[in-house]
């Protein structure tokens, strides 16, 4: 026991070559020359005394082989030291250079910017770079910065010991937080009651969020949504180099995920049919709301982002007090909006699946291909719902016939009212010419701003259509797009696909 706790082979080997001794041989037993040159004596320790024995007792007590201590007697030089194994791992002389290289590649790794697991940061401690970089960009970049003789291999092994990987996070870092997080003691000082308000209004949220996901499951005539709209999808998609050097027509898809039932509508155009502002938005959240009047739905609670550009304005606004007054069963409307880089909504499951059913689906040439790839894309089919230009209804020019940009102040208090502190809209059929906001999740009081009297009568009339025609697409777009079809080897091949661009509204 004594002899394999030392768990070391050279300490092993002394141990041998300590209780074995070499001696001239003592007769001879052949007439003719031998090969024997030495006898070997064996002992054990016994009672601080060596205890001679036979071989096969020695090699059976220390549970070794007879090549086993044949090879300890070939490593002890004449000094009497054991030689050390050479076996495995670099010579002395090396080591010091390996170590100087591996302290340059840390070096460079530390250099680009990462940050930590946006969603499972609990249970796990890696840290991102940037998705646009690989392993063989940045060794690319370390071989021309520092110019040393550094192997693939050696550079991957210290990238991979540095719990580091390549990933797009999902939703945008916070600027606050991580300004907060990294921050030095005086600016965490500084900014600490902006940070906790901001902490505390993300958790309130989801809270709530909760909350109407539940009653919402409890009760049939409620409904709880998220809505978000996808990155855009370039098409055509593939993996021919000649691609990524050309324009492409860009496409948009816009979710709707209700909570309860988890079903999820898909609404899909591209820009040929109209672009992604508040009026297609709020066009496309018109139209559920619409399908959850029919289906005598009372109250709705709706979740999104708060991007100004399409979900927190006027325009929005418009269309929940134009859908109160012409619907037959909502009788409440809520419109809540997560706190900027922080929605982590249930919807984010359906654009991971698209992405991922969009790279499994290889080459895709044009948006008719998109429909089944959305639908299939995971087990319970998606309804997708493709929208052409005449679909999408001019709620921008309802705001501006209803004035609410010129709504400066609250009925309550006379306060000043911007549309960028709202955190929750709300609209209600007992007083359908008003608009209740809140400026804090947080908040137990309503707040509001009333239509004035002459302009209600817009609430009533038919909302006009945005789009006269289809949009046309750029003149370089447009060649790039063509250059893909023709040519002797052309990356569009199909004659139908390369109909379809060829036949495209363009400048």
């Amino acid at each position: 026991m004594d002899f394999y706790s030392l768990a070391d082979l050279t300490l092993q080997r002394e141990y041998i070559v300590r209780f074995v001794e070499k001696k001239p041989v003592g007769r001879k037993t052949t007439a003719t020359e031998s090969r024997r040159k030495f006898t070997n004596c064996f002992y054990l320790p016994l009672n601080d005394e060596k205890q001679k024995v036979c071989k096969k007792m020695f090699l059976n007590t220390l549970g070794i082989s007879e090549k086993t201590f044949r090879t300890a007697l070939q490593k002890l030089k004449n000094t009497g030291v054991v030689e050390k194994d050479r076996r495995g791992g670099r010579q002395e002389v090396y080591h010091e250079r390996d170590t100087q290289l591996r302290s340059l590649i840390t070096e460079h790794i530390n250099r680009f910017p990462r940050v930590e697991s946006h969603y499972c940061r609990k249970s796990s401690t890696k840290e991102y770079l940037h998705h646009d970089l690989s392993l063989k960009k940045i060794y690319g970049m370390f071989l021309k910065e520092y110019n040393q003789p550094v192997s693939m291999t050696l550079y991957r092994n210290v990238f991979k010991g540095m719990n580091l990987s390549f990933h797009k996070p999902k939703k945008d870092q916070c600027s606050l937080c991580m300004t907060y997080r990294e921050g030095t003691s005086e600016v965490k000082e500084k900014l600490q009651n902006k940070y906790d308000a901001h902490i505390i209004e993300k958790e309130e949220v989801r809270r709530i969020k909760n909350e109407c996901k539940n009653r919402a499951i409890q009760n049939i005539t409620t409904c709880c949504a998220s809505f978000d709209l996808q990155q855009v999808i370039y098409l055509p998609q593939s993996n021919e180099s000649a691609l990524f050097y050309k324009r492409r027509l860009a496409n948009y898809n816009f979710t709707i995920y209700d909570l309860a039932s988890k079903d999820c509508i898909c609404n899909l155009w591209n820009e040929t049919i109209s672009r992604r502002g508040a009026s297609e938005i709020s066009t496309c959240v018109y139209y559920f709301l619409t399908n959850c009047d029919r289906k005598s739905v009372k109250e709705v609670f709706l979740f999104c982002d708060g991007c100004s550009g399409q979900n927190k304005n006027s325009v929005m606004a418009a269309m929940v007090l134009y859908l109160i007054n012409n619907c037959e069963s909502i009788e409440e409307i809520s419109l809540r909006y997560f706190c900027s880089f922080h929605g982590q909504s249930e919807g984010d499951s359906v654009h991971s699946a698209i992405a991922f059913a969009m790279a499994k689906a290889g080459n895709v040439f044009v948006p008719c291909q998109l429909e089944p790839i959305i639908r299939l894309a995971r087990k319970n089919p998606y309804e997708v719902k493709v929208l052409n230009y005449n679909d999408f209804k001019d709620f921008k020019n309802l705001a501006l016939k209803l004035r609410l940009l010129k709504l400066k102040n609250d009925n309550q208090t006379a306060a000043l009212f911007k549309w960028t502190d709202v955190m929750e809209l709300k609209v209600s059929r007992k007083s359908q010419s008003s608009l209740f906001f809140k400026t804090s999740h947080k908040d137990k009081e309503y707040r509001s701003i009333s239509i004035k009297r002459q302009d209600v009568k817009w609430l009533k009339e038919e909302v006009g259509h945005l789009n006269k025609s289809h949009y046309e697409i750029s003149k370089e777009k447009y060649n790039d797009l063509i250059s893909m079809c023709r040519g002797e080897t052309p990356l569009i091949r199909c004659r139908e696909y390369q109909t379809y661009y060829e036949i495209l509204p363009h400048q």
